[in-house]
């Protein structure tokens, strides 16, 4: 999602790529704290920091959300 895309950029401040992973991309334990965090608040999709540090890639954590997500939106 696009969003997604955005808050990684934010927290990691790059550019995201779709392949990037998010060690390689300069994260760590505290920015997957950061990063999941703002990904609960502003998609109101449940994260953990784990589910950000074992995701192969932004592509694959995007993956995971989508499956994590509400159906029709709302919890």
């Amino acid at each position: 999602p696009p969003a997604l895309a955005r808050i990684w950029g934010e927290v990691l401040s790059v550019d995201p790529e779709p392949a990037h992973n998010f060690f390689d991309a300069g994260g760590n334990s505290i920015l997957a704290i950061r990063l999941a965090s703002r990904i609960g608040e502003r998609m109101a999709v449940p994260v953990e920091p784990a589910d950000v540090m074992l995701a192969a890639s932004l592509a694959d954590l995007a993956a995971r959300l989508r499956q994590a997500a509400p159906v029709g939106g709302s919890r």
